[in-house]
């Protein structure tokens, strides 16, 4: 079974859900999600390979008015 999530370098990826079966459709798809600005990492398994993503939040938005 394929980890949803994966600690690497002390920080946390998501699997994107995806099990790819070439590198090439792996590293078009790696692209994309970078050029949105995501960090990625590669990871092969049982010759298949898994695209895991993180991207660090640049702005927190807080909805509600703040507690008495």
């Amino acid at each position: 079974m394929t980890d949803t999530f994966k600690t690497m370098d002390s920080k946390k990826y998501m699997w994107d859900g995806v099990t790819y079966e070439n590198v090439a459709l792996t590293e078009e798809t790696k692209a994309k999600y970078e050029k949105e600005g995501f960090e990625t990492a590669l990871v092969q398994e049982n010759g298949k390979y898994l695209l895991y993503t993180r991207r660090v939040p640049t702005t927190v938005t807080v909805e509600g008015a703040p507690p008495p």
